[in-house]
Order: C-alpha cells, then structure tokens, then sequence
C-alpha cells in the first residue's frame, strides 16, 4: 500500500512532466486522482462551522478554518480503487458505441495503475 504523500508525490512529478509534453491524458489522471484524495481528506460537513448572523461568526484570516482528516494507506487504496472502477465501468459502457472513449479510458487505467504501484 502507499501513503497519500507519496502519491501526492508521484501524482504531482507526473503531472510536471504531462504539462511539459502536453499530454492531455496524462494530466488530466494525475489532477483527477490529487482531487479525489483532496476530497477523500475533506472535513465532514457537520463539523464545519455553522453560519449565522453576522455579529455570531467567526472573526480573522482562517478563524473558521477546519484541519483536514489524513488518509491512512488503506484509505488511500480506497480512493485510487473507486477512481478505478468507476473508469473499468465506463469501459465497459462505452466500448460498444464509443471504441475510442474507451480505449482513451483504458490508457487512463494503465496511468493510475503504474502511478499507484508499490515498489
């Protein structure tokens, strides 16, 4: 399993380099996977501060800030096998009528799995 700095790591060096070589493909696997793991970090919403009237809310730069939860790798593993189902299923519904969707989804397969794999 991999811990979400390393992959932040890997995702960010590989969308570096998409960037450099304009590989669309690529950039956009790497930016897609960093917001699911920005997401899966995300603080529950019933922890976030409640709004109400003006003279009630919070005041300063951050003063209702919420710290982010740390994935553990068994989490991390989570996020990157949902990203992967959801794309296999996609795969599946569109090689029939959209070969080239799906064989653009089957290379974005590949990415995140060789992105993903531990040493």
């Amino acid at each position: 399993m991999i811990d979400a700095e390393t992959l932040r790591m890997r995702l960010r060096g590989a969308l570096k380099d998409a960037l450099k070589g304009r590989d669309r493909e690529s950039m956009s696997v790497c930016r897609s996977l960093l917001a699911a793991l920005d997401n899966a970090e995300a603080a529950p919403v019933d922890v976030l501060p409640a709004a109400g009237a003006i003279e009630q809310s919070v005041v300063g730069v951050g003063a209702a800030e919420v710290a982010r939860h740390p994935l553990t790798p068994e989490q991390v593993s989570a996020v990157v096998a949902t990203e992967l189902v959801e794309r296999q299923g996609a795969i599946d519904v569109l090689a029939g009528s959209f070969p080239r969707e799906a064989a653009t989804l089957v290379r974005e397969v590949a990415l995140i799995e060789s992105l993903t794999a531990t040493d």
